[in-house]
């Protein structure tokens, strides 16, 4: 995967359970001049490294292995940092929608996704612009 390069230079931390995705993600976001600060596979690996490293933005999928899901981990995360949370998910049901409730996440993206969607979603993030976020 490719990103488009983009202005704003941020550090993020990539929560992905599937080790595949998650460098194919750290690969671009590098190329687009972003700073991979930490990948990580597991919500507990997220909250303890979030404290020390402080991202800008956590690109989190939402269905993590482990005793902690990505909406869980955002739970944890959020009642100490304020942090923006984009999630990656394959499947966005109601259910999952309802669980995220209370979440302030700046948005929600489907698997499989493209090198557009992310740029396009972490720029509008960075910028505050969340009207072009989908939720």
């Amino acid at each position: 995967m490719s990103l488009p390069n983009s202005t704003a230079k941020a550090k993020i931390m990539v929560v992905e359970d599937e080790s595949i995705i998650a460098l194919d993600l750290q690969i671009g976001l590098e190329e687009a001049g972003y700073t991979v600060i930490s990948v990580v596979s597991s919500g507990e690996e997220a909250i303890n490294r979030c404290a020390d490293l402080e991202p800008d933005l956590l690109l989190m999928d939402i269905h993590l292995g482990g005793p902690l899901d990505g909406i869980e981990t955002a739970r944890h995360i959020q009642r100490g940092q304020d942090i923006p949370i984009l999630f990656l998910s394959a499947s966005i049901d109601d259910l999952t929608l309802k669980r995220a409730q209370g979440i302030h996440a700046a948005g929600y993206i489907a698997k499989p996704f493209d090198a557009q969607s992310i740029s396009r979603n972490i720029a509008a993030v960075l910028t505050n612009n969340q009207s072009e976020i989908p939720l």
